[in-house]
Formats: structure tokens, sequence, C-alpha cells
């Protein structure tokens, strides 16, 4: 009998990972310029981090010139990645992957690589392929939470921790 499939032995279960808890990791500096570097560094050693569920939180507000929230702006398809003109993951100072002209590389990607159901369902990610209506701005305020996988291959690719 065949030592994978024997239907007359007791089922196994893998329980090694008995649940998922999100933390939350912030930028070193609070307030952002123009050409500013962002780094975020995850000191874990006890972690099992999953990149393939990984995501990046942003929340902001745009102004007018006067300093005002402008009520009537609206945002257009994939908005974050055009908020950075590179992104990379390093692991101990590695570079495990790269990419510049974010909005471009990830635009082109995610129209190949997204179902049309996962188009549907990133609309809070900044993705909205019908209708950029539903990317507006909330008196001036947005926020978007992006999945790392929409942003670089790895992720989509690697599922282990």
């Amino acid at each position: 009998m065949s030592q994978f499939l024997n239907v007359s032995e007791a089922p196994r279960f893998d329980e090694a990972i008995t649940k998922i808890v999100y933390h939350t990791y912030s930028p070193f500096v609070e307030t952002y310029n123009p050409n500013d570097t962002i780094r975020i560094c995850i000191h874990g050693e006890n972690s099992a981090l999953l990149p393939s569920q990984s995501f990046i939180y942003i929340e902001g507000t745009l102004r007018n010139e006067q300093g005002v929230p402008d009520p009537d702006v609206f945002l257009s398809n994939n908005c974050v990645a055009f908020m950075f003109y590179e992104i990379r993951y390093e692991l101990n100072g590695v570079d495990i992957d790269y990419s510049r002209n974010v909005g471009i590389t990830t635009s082109i990607k995610n129209y190949i690589s997204l179902t049309p159901n996962e188009s549907l369902s990133n609309i809070n990610a900044g993705w909205s392929l019908k209708n950029n209506m539903t990317l507006n701005v909330f008196n001036g305020h947005f926020n978007f939470c992006v999945p790392l996988h929409m942003l670089l291959g790895f992720a989509e690719d690697y599922q282990k921790r």
C-alpha cells in the first residue's frame, strides 16, 4: 500500500500554527518631506513573519494651497504605489525584492496577475479598474491598506513563513 494514500490510517493534523497575530510597526520619523527615505525596521527574533499576508497601511490628508483639506479631490487607480519612487524588502541587509518606479511596475503587474474578483476586492488598497470615483477622499482624508503582494512579487510567490 502507498505511504502517501493510506485510507485505513487515522488522519494527522498539523497544528504547528495556532493563530495569526498582526503587529504594527511604524517608521522612525513622524513627518515626511519630498524625497525622504521611510524605513520600517522589524526586530522580531521570536516571530515567524508571513510576507504574503503582510500589508502597508497609509493614511493622510490632501490639502490645497491654503492648507485646508480639499473634499473635491479624487485619487487615481493604484494611487498608493505612485506615492513612492522605489520600494525594497531587505532581510539582514540583503535585498530580497526591489522595485523602482513603483506605480508603473505595480500597475503592469496587477493588471496582468489580479483576477477580476481580486481587483474588485482591492478598492481599499487603492486599486479600482472601473470607476476611480470609489477612491475619493472623505473631507480631504484618505486611508489605504495595501497588501504587500500587490507591491512586491516575492510576497505573492513565497507562501512560507
